[in-house]
């Protein structure tokens, strides 16, 4: 006989437990039997207050190129290939605007290099901090005291070591 759960554990604070549809999980501890289970409404992901703001100055900057280059939404949405309730949307900031219409709308307003150079290795400052902050403290020449592999043609001084330019 099975009893009545005794506890429902909802994982949506701070330990949020997703699968990859996006459904909220559950779990329901029996007696010593822990079950997991997946609800049917979806969880819809909250962006945080600072990335609404960036998402609202991006929207913003796309509304003042589409104007520059003077542009209406619909023209915007026709070269996009997108209705343009989403040029809308996406002018408004709202996260649920997809990455390949940011694309297609860059595109459109000619400047389609700018997505590539989002996250760019060369300019990632915080990766590089990181990086180095990786590296040994000393580098050793492995094997000391033998004697450095020998290039053909390299000529070499008296003391074996070779010959500056």
């Amino acid at each position: 006989m099975v009893s009545a759960p005794t506890r429902i554990y909802p994982l949506r604070e701070a330990s949020l437990s997703t699968d990859v549809t996006n459904k909220a999980t559950y779990i329901l501890l029996y007696a010593n039997v822990t079950i997991t289970i997946s609800s049917v409404m979806n969880v819809k992901a909250t962006p945080s207050i600072r990335v609404n703001a960036e998402l609202a100055k991006l929207g913003a900057d796309i509304t003042i190129a589409r104007k520059r280059r003077r542009f209406t939404q619909q023209r915007l949405a026709d070269g996009a290939g997108v209705n343009i309730a989403t040029i809308r949307r996406l002018e408004r900031g709202d996260a649920g605007v997809s990455l390949g219409v940011l694309a297609m709308v860059l595109l459109t307003l000619g400047e389609s290099g700018r997505l590539g150079d989002l996250l760019d290795v060369a300019k990632d400052g915080i990766g590089l901090v990181l990086a180095v902050n990786e590296l040994p403290q000393r580098v050793r020449a492995k094997g000391r005291g033998k004697s450095s592999p020998r290039l053909p043609g390299a000529s070499r001084d008296s003391r074996g070591e070779p010959e500056a330019f």
